[in-house]
């Protein structure tokens, strides 16, 4: 069986990163309600390998990406802390270790913004009210 396109096109990069980057975020939403911490881990180190990509030799991009070095050595050290409590059946594991994730996330979506990936916030659509 031959396949034919009924549309031609050209291979659009930057939409390819977009997409991936919008997979990794619902991902990460996933992994947060099932309280998936290795998972989350795993798909934060993705994204930020995505966006490290993306970036040139400019001294405020390196900058960014040192500070997101940092913030990945933190959640790798928050995430050995989080599966040793586990392991030892640990009831309460405490939040500095948890938020850490939250905060990379966060992180995350401001170094993206700062790339210029991803929708512009004139043309999103949530950001229409604050104008």
């Amino acid at each position: 069986m031959k396949f034919e396109p009924q549309l031609e096109g050209e291979f659009n990069s930057g939409l390819a990163i977009v997409f991936l980057i919008d997979s990794l975020k619902r991902g990460l939403i996933t992994a947060r309600l099932d309280n998936d911490y290795q998972q989350r881990y795993d798909l934060l180190v993705e994204y930020f390998g995505e966006l490290a990509g993306q970036c040139g030799s400019n001294k405020k991009e390196q900058e960014q990406l040192d500070k997101h070095l940092l913030l990945w050595e933190q959640a790798k050290t928050a995430l050995a802390r989080i599966i040793d409590a586990q392991m030892k059946n640990e009831k309460k594991i405490s939040t500095k270790e948890l938020e850490i994730f939250d905060y990379w996330q966060y992180e995350l979506k401001r170094f993206q913004q700062f790339l210029g990936i991803g929708m512009p916030k004139k043309a999103d659509p949530r950001f229409a009210m604050g104008n």
